[in-house]
């Protein structure tokens, strides 16, 4: 039997406030005897996925490079420099590099693909050529041109000036210390909203009293007010579409033509997870519904 035959599934594209989420919203079992029945919401993945991105950020932050080139003039046409890399925010020096006989910096250029809509676009590096051969300022490269020409400027100017007696050029991988930044701060609003947004949905079935209740449990223990009925008042149950898409939610049609889904305006995927709630819940309330209105 195909699953549109177990339970209908109500196509809705025209309420406003519906949002869809990637979570399952199914519900769980989590207490059932002969005259109660209590279901929860599944726990969304969110959080996790949340502190995942979370962990990977901060130690990429953590991990960005920068280099210092600290130069020293030995004869009035000749400098000795030390070529130092630090991560952990120019904290932990992980690398040296002594270049003697300094001779010239130069500006590697190369052509990087870029996004659809933006194009390809050419990005920089300066390179320091001694007698034993080049090594980079920096393991990046930049998009700022002029950036990179100002800094082989100073350098070449270094080694053109006698009068000069040292030079410090900083190389810091700005760009990506900016992005990452961005980066880790969206990922702390998204965990942020995640758990505050959260709703977890509790719904109760009481045969001995009648009741029946769907309870909204937010983020850090906000509640929303709670949901009453008859179960006597209950006329259908229904797994509602968005939009002809892969998200659904459960719905009770109430027999004054009330609706009400347990989880208010949110969809989320998990069709056959919901088709065995409906099961459940028809199963201990004794109803024999078909999911037609």
């Amino acid at each position: 039997m195909s699953p549109s035959k177990q339970h209908s599934v109500k196509s809705t594209t025209s309420d406003p406030s519906a949002v869809v989420t990637s979570a399952d919203t199914s519900l769980v079992v989590v207490q059932q005897t002969d005259t109660e029945l209590v279901m929860h919401s599944r726990r969304s993945p969110g959080w996790i996925l949340g502190l995942v991105f979370l962990t990977v950020g901060s130690f990429w932050i953590l991990d960005i490079r920068s280099t210092r080139l600290t130069c020293r003039r030995v004869e009035p046409t000749r400098a000795n420099c030390e070529l130092a890399e630090f991560k952990l925010f120019g904290q932990l020096k992980v690398k040296t590099t002594t270049l003697k006989a300094l001779q010239e910096a130069t500006i590697e250029s190369k052509i990087e693909p870029g996004h659809s809509e933006s194009g390809p676009y050419e990005v920089y590096r300066i390179n320091l050529s001694t007698p034993q051969g080049i090594e980079n300022l920096t393991p990046y490269f930049i998009s700022n041109r002029a950036k990179a020409i100002a800094i082989a400027n100073n350098i070449n100017h270094f080694l053109k000036t006698p009068q000069q007696p040292s030079l410090i050029v900083a190389g810091k991988d700005s760009e990506s210390l900016v992005g990452g930044i961005f980066g880790l701060l969206a990922t702390l609003s998204f965990c942020a909203l995640t758990i505050v947004g959260y709703s977890r949905v509790i719904c109760t079935f009481n045969k001995g009293t009648g009741q029946a209740a769907i309870i909204h449990k937010g983020g850090f223990g906000k509640n929303a007010p709670p949901f009453e009925f008859l179960i006597g008042d209950i006329k259908n149950i229904v797994i509602e579409q968005y939009d002809n898409e892969h998200f659904f939610r459960i719905s009770f049609q109430l027999k004054n033509g009330q609706r009400k889904p347990p989880f208010a305006q949110y969809y989320g995927y998990g069709l056959a997870r919901k088709q065995q709630s409906v099961k459940i819940i028809e199963s201990f309330l004794g109803l024999n519904v078909n999911g037609n209105e």
